[in-house]
């Protein structure tokens, strides 16, 4: 089996099976969330995701509830990035005296703050190097008493979760407490160098269940590379230099099975990677994406090959029950003809939902 036709579009005729009967029975009672009305001094216009376009949806959506005393979670609207920590810590004060619920929620995390910058808190709120008792440890992002949810483009577990003794983290994920978005459009997402209308073009599930499981079609693009590249390689590649998971959208939706790093390596440490919304009980990365670690890439060649084509039509098979998760069609509008009742959205509220559970 060639590398190509590993990043390729086989399919088998069980690609038809409708993704809309995959989702999750609506939550009876749904999540409750209540939006703190923090004053202007801590607020500015945001052309962020988290605190625009995502907090826009969530205001106009059923979940908002103005009684904070029936909240599930607490949702921190907020400038990004943040002027200083400073500002920062003074918003959390702000938080604690004027309300009761920071303190009535115990030691579980559910206030809600959206850190959507390329490495999370070490980019857009905390200074760098985030270490342990530079702030109390409800507010420190490295500390594993942290009282606040972070959501984040980025999954890299570079705090305790590497190690229990490690003292520093830029990222500084937490599994099961902080939540890795599925990228949207703007950041990279589906279109990620496409128009809506080559999308729809070369797009698998824009096809006819029956024309998915060819061989070959036209496609604009064979790789999509999420890792750093060579600088003298021209700008119009597809991939950057930041390293971010960003590019399993676009290459979900052409009809490849995404490569992802599970872990990385710094020094001595391991640092694993979270998936994203992979608490979702739809959502197993196993089924649909091959995953290594770092000190595997050498071996990669080897690593695909091992993969049967029933194999791939059946990873191809699991990806065609969860590609309308990936998509923010109740924020950025339909892509491909899909209603948006199992979007990225919609799986974000599922994640919350059950935790409460």
């Amino acid at each position: 089996m060639s590398f190509h036709n590993f990043f390729g579009v086989v399919y088998s005729e069980q690609s038809n099976t409708d993704a809309s009967s995959f989702a999750l029975t609506p939550s009876t009672p749904r999540i409750r969330i209540y939006i703190y009305p923090l004053p202007e001094e801590f607020l500015h216009p945001c052309n962020h995701f988290g605190c625009g376009p995502l907090e826009r949806r969530l205001r106009a959506s059923e979940y908002v509830t103005e009684d904070p005393n029936q909240a599930d979670y607490y949702w921190i609207p907020h400038q990004m990035p943040f002027k200083n920590q400073t500002v920062l810590l003074e918003m959390f004060a702000y938080i604690k005296t004027t309300w009761p619920y920071w303190n009535n929620s115990g030691s579980q995390a559910r206030h809600i703050l959206t850190l959507t910058c390329d490495h999370g808190p070490g980019d857009c709120s905390y200074h760098r190097p985030i270490t342990k008792g530079k702030v109390p440890d409800e507010l420190s992002p490295i500390s594993p008493e942290r009282r606040v949810i972070y959501l984040m483009w980025n999954g890299l577990r570079d705090g305790f979760d590497a190690d229990p003794k490690e003292v520093k983290c830029n990222v500084c994920f937490q599994k099961g407490k902080d939540v890795q978005l599925i990228t949207a459009e703007g950041v990279c997402g589906p279109l990620c160098g496409y128009k809506r209308d080559s999308l729809n073009k070369y797009a698998v599930w824009s096809r006819k269940p029956r024309a998915r499981h060819q061989d070959k079609w036209e496609r604009k693009t064979i790789l999509f590379y999420g890792g750093s590249i060579n600088p003298n390689i021209p700008k119009d590649s597809t991939g950057k230099t930041h390293g971010d998971t960003d590019r399993y959208v676009a290459a979900l939706m052409m009809g490849c099975i995404p490569v992802m790093l599970k872990s990385i390596r710094r020094g001595r440490l391991v640092v694993p990677m979270a998936m994203p919304l992979e608490e979702h009980p739809e959502i197993d990365w196993t089924k649909f994406s091959v995953q290594i670690d770092a000190d595997q890439i050498p071996d990669l060649h080897n690593i695909l090959s091992r993969f049967s084509m029933g194999d791939l039509r059946h990873m191809r098979h699991e990806a065609g029950k969860v590609w309308q998760r990936m998509l923010y069609t109740t924020i950025f509008k339909p892509y491909l003809g899909e209603d948006g009742k199992m979007d990225a959205f919609e799986s974000l509220m599922d994640v919350l939902h059950a935790r409460l559970k």
